[in-house]
């Protein structure tokens, strides 16, 4: 369970620093990417970043978090605006989840939806 939260979907585990982090789109309120952390995977987790904390926008969902050599990268889905209906969409954090890169378009030959990523 998440504190004070009680319809999320599209949830994502990432362990980093010694804590469980569970990313998640609300099903209320401005459907943004938000992310809850916790001691045990088990929970109970407390939001960490509500709203429209890194400036994404709204209507976002289906985080994939990935950790590459020299940055963390967030992959999501954005779904209300014409303008990116439907695209797969990144954000980038050279800083360690301080800050976020404004998010941008992948390039897929086909329509990408609800990715996830596991590196090898």
């Amino acid at each position: 369970t998440i504190t004070s939260k009680g319809n999320i979907i599209d949830p994502f585990m990432v362990w980093k620093d010694g804590l469980y982090y569970l990313w998640y789109k609300p099903q209320e309120g401005g459907f943004n990417v938000e992310y809850a952390s916790s001691n045990s995977f088990y929970g109970p987790y407390a939001p960490v970043k509500v709203g429209d904390w890194a400036g994404w926008g709204t209507f976002m969902e289906a985080p994939c978090v990935v950790k590459f050599p020299d940055r963390w990268r967030v992959y999501f889905d954005a779904y209300q605006n014409s303008f990116d209906q439907g695209q797969l969409q990144y954000s980038d954090s050279f800083d360690d989840w301080q800050t976020w890169t404004p998010r941008q378009s992948t390039v897929t030959p086909v329509q990408a939806k609800h990715g996830t990523i596991i590196r090898s």
